[in-house]
């Protein structure tokens, strides 16, 4: 009896030291993403004796990428595997073609490159890629739990800085909130990514899949403060950081994200929940207009096509069409349209603040169309999900990456690092998928054999009682 109990007793699991401090990992990159500083200049604040125009714009977790890129580089030389996400081939073949456009223009250089900024341009996208491996590698092990750690920590992170930047818009005067960012436009692509994180995990817990462990009671508690107040935050921080490109990217955005095929079969209470996100939404974006704040004047600038920074942006782009034109091919090296512009008339040396025209003309027509492969390639696969439990959160990412490409037209987004970390989500989504459908294939096939075995014995069975009647 005691071999027998030793035998079948239950046995406490191991706890798992990796998972736990996955798990710390994804938090403290959640945490500490926001927080940038920019290393020596930019092009958004000015020149600098030892980097004319580029500089490199610093978060807080790249310590945690590399962190894991250490981790990874100690598992690939154990003979373990190395976890690419599926879209490493898209955003290789773009750094390949970025690298050629460097190659072959420092090969033969225009007066005005400088192969310094394309290092540090390349730099730049590598650091993209790597956020992209990173949090790929985090949650593609537990994707549900992860996910849940990664956005929710963020959601109640950026909600936080939506409030001081709402305080700073409202009461204290500030024109244009940066957050924890030097760059206004980077902060609204931070709280605009937060919205549809927002919206991502409430859909999320609606649906309660499998790997969820909160109760129901926790959810029903949780929900609704994403709904009206965390999204509502979010959105006020947005009007104050006074980024046009965000606002506009998050409006569209929203097409994707919003669950138009359930309204159809939308309950009483899902009717009522919608009618009060609806007033408390327009109740607050009422008192915060009311308070005439710089965004109302900046877009009737806008609309009226005024102000110093439309007609400078419509030359830039111009500049950029003409940069193009002259190197169709490859570009003139990437992140040299700064020096280009530096040296033509009227024109500031600064970004094109349009990341299509920008790619065209650094990169030519070959790294236009391997942006816009890997661009359709995540917008695809998270439109394409279909599973009821996760079908909310992929459109809700599709919603986001709809919205930053939308945001591109007026800013510069291809190494944003929320674009990247949306990237990785979904890749982590499609891993997780495929494993469930594997597993429930498995299940069945397990199933059938276990079926035919029984019927086999059955008639064995029948067939020996027959003999001895």
């Amino acid at each position: 009896m005691g071999e027998a109990w030793g035998r079948h007793a239950p046995r406490a699991a191991p706890r798992n030291h990796a998972r736990r401090g996955g798990g710390i990992m994804t938090v403290l990159l959640a945490l500490l993403y926001p927080w940038h500083f920019a290393v020596f200049a930019t092009s958004y604040t000015g020149k600098s004796p030892i980097i004319p125009h580029g500089g490199l714009n610093v978060s807080a977790g790249d310590g945690v990428v590399a962190v894991i890129g250490v981790i990874l580089l100690f598992q690939l030389a154990a003979g373990g595997r190395f976890p690419w996400p599926r879209y490493a081939l898209q955003a290789f073949v773009w750094f390949a073609v970025a690298t050629v456009s460097v190659t072959v223009n420092a090969l033969s250089p225009e007066f005005f490159f400088s192969l310094h900024e394309s290092e540090v341009g390349l730099v730049k996208i590598l650091g993209a890629a790597a956020w992209m491996v990173a949090v790929f590698w985090l949650l593609q092990d537990s994707f549900p739990r992860r996910f849940l750690q990664l956005a929710g920590t963020s959601v109640l992170a950026a909600s936080g800085f939506a409030i001081q930047s709402i305080i700073e818009n409202v009461f204290l005067g500030v024109q244009r909130s940066f957050g924890p960012f030097e760059n206004a436009n980077i902060y609204g692509n931070y709280l605009m990514l937060n919205a549809f994180l927002a919206i991502g995990v409430d859909r999320f817990l609606g649906a309660a899949p499998e790997g969820v462990t909160l109760r129901p009671a926790a959810r029903n508690v949780i929900r609704p403060l994403l709904r009206f107040g965390a999204v509502t935050l979010l959105i006020l921080g947005l009007l104050a950081s006074g980024s046009r490109g965000a606002m506009v990217g998050f409006a569209v955005g929203l097409v994707p994200a919003i669950p138009w095929g359930a309204l159809k079969r939308v309950s009483v209470r899902g009717a009522l929940a919608a009618v009060a996100g609806a007033l408390v939404l327009g109740s607050a974006l009422g008192w915060y207009f009311e308070q005439n704040p710089f965004v109302v004047q900046r877009w009737s600038q806008t609309a009226e096509g005024e102000g110093p920074n439309v007609e400078e942006r419509f030359a830039l782009w111009e500049g950029a069409l003409q940069a193009f034109s002259e190197h169709p091919v490859l570009g003139i090296g990437y992140a040299q349209y700064p020096n280009y512009a530096e040296h033509q008339p009227e024109l500031r040396a600064t970004v094109t603040h349009q990341t299509y025209l920008a790619t065209a003309a650094e990169l030519g027509v070959a790294g236009f169309v391997a942006l816009v492969w890997l661009l359709l390639s995540v917008i695809w696969d998270s439109w394409r999900v279909k599973e009821r439990a996760f079908v909310g959160l992929a459109h809700a990412c599709c919603g986001f990456v709809v919205a930053a490409c939308t945001q591109g037209l007026f800013n510069n987004v291809q190494q944003e690092r929320s674009l990247w970390i949306v990237f990785a989500v979904i890749a982590a989504l499609m891993v997780h998928l495929a494993r469930t459908r594997a597993g429930r294939t498995g299940g069945l096939m397990s199933v059938g054999r276990q079926g035919v075995t029984a019927r086999l014995r059955l008639s064995t069975t029948e067939a020996a009682v027959r003999a001895i009647q």
